[in-house]
């Protein structure tokens, strides 16, 4: 029976989820849902995020912005690095994973 027992704590035990090391936490928050965190983990994971309440561009407004950034090793060894902003104009993601439509030579600029 004690072998049954310690062969089922064994069995839970490896399928936990690896711990992946938090070395870095941060997380700030106001009282107008303004925030801001970051964390970084041992794999090289960074992630980091402000919302911030703000004025819209031609002051007539209160916009919130979000924005913020990730960044992890793909499998095949290259660094995925994502920026994002979302406000009045939309959500807009930049990273130089993201593959970008051609310029079409019959539009000016």
């Amino acid at each position: 029976m004690k072998a049954v027992i310690i062969l089922a704590l064994i069995a839970i035990a490896s399928a936990a989820p690896a711990d992946v090391g938090l070395l870095e936490h941060n997380e700030a928050r106001d009282d107008y849902g303004q925030f801001a965190y970051n964390y970084l983990t041992a794999d090289g994971i960074a992630r980091t995020e402000q919302g911030r309440l703000t004025v819209s561009a031609d002051g007539t407004k209160n916009v919130f912005v979000t924005s913020g950034a990730y960044r992890y090793l793909a499998p095949d060894g290259q660094i995925i690095e994502t920026h994002y902003t979302a406000d009045e104009n939309g959500f807009r993601v930049t990273g130089t994973h993201i593959p970008v439509a051609p310029v079409d030579p019959n539009t000016t600029v």
